[in-house]
């Protein structure tokens, strides 16, 4: 091979390398740090994990509302609270990723609110989709029938997106945020890429599920940690090397 082509593949997996350890965070997480899967018996109460190490603590007005129901998390309509939910209990973080199936909204869709919460300040801002200290994706079907979504700072819309007319049915979501960087995927689609600009925003919180004047159904449930990005920049460099090497012994 000539000098010039080793000098253009260089180039080319130099790029690649620095993209690739960019994009990495939000493509793949690192370490699991709480895992739920939903998968056991009917139960009122939500209780520990499958991990066997976490706690979910509940927040409701009728002991029934959040639950455990065919392999799922049920956050139920709460006519007293108006909101309802469960959070990781006894665990806070504050760069992480989350990601959860919304598998589907009970009953009606319009003005519904899904909400998936982190760096609340208690439990309950984990929870309430408009907890005053903690971040909200409110994934929610408009009037008009279209499906949004919005991130918030407690009452306060940072920045929304549009994401369809279907109807909201197993969406996977996730979320990963790093210092003042939150990036919202739904559908392995980047929705939501938001720089906050506020101070003091970036301390650890809980986490938690949520769901306004109606009922949500939620499946596999994780938090892991960002790679670090010399890991990031390892993996990326070690498959960029193969590929340089099968395509040198090629030639």
């Amino acid at each position: 091979m000539s000098f010039q082509k080793e000098l253009s593949m260089f180039g080319r997996c130099g790029l690649a390398v620095a993209f690739l350890a960019v994009g990495f965070v939000v493509s793949s997480a690192g370490a699991a740090l709480v895992t739920d899967d939903f998968n056991r018996a009917n139960s009122d109460t939500v209780g520990t994990m499958s991990d066997g190490i976490h706690q979910w603590y509940e927040l409701e007005g009728n002991p029934s509302f959040v639950r455990i129901e065919n392999n799922q998390l049920v956050t139920a309509y709460d006519g007293t609270l108006g909101e309802g939910g469960a959070a990781v209990n006894n665990f806070t973080l504050d760069n992480g990723i989350v990601q959860v199936t919304l598998v589907g909204f009970l009953g009606t869709t319009t003005t519904r609110f899904a909400t998936v919460s982190y760096r609340g300040a208690t439990l309950d801002d984990a929870i309430k989709m408009n907890g005053p200290s903690g971040y909200h994706l409110r994934v929610f079907v408009d009037w008009s029938g279209d499906l949004d979504a919005g991130l918030y700072w407690g009452t306060t819309l940072l920045r929304g997106a549009n994401i369809g007319t279907a109807r909201p049915d197993g969406l996977d979501i996730q979320i990963a945020f790093d210092g003042d960087t939150h990036i919202v995927s739904i559908g392995g689609v980047e929705v939501i890429n938001f720089t906050e600009t506020t101070a003091g925003r970036t301390g650890a919180g809980y986490i938690g599920l949520g769901s306004s004047w109606r009922g949500m159904t939620w499946d596999d449930f994780s938090v892991s940690s960002i790679p670090e990005p010399a890991t990031a920049l390892l993996v990326a460099t070690g498959a960029l090397f193969l590929r340089g090497r099968r395509n040198r012994i090629a030639l």
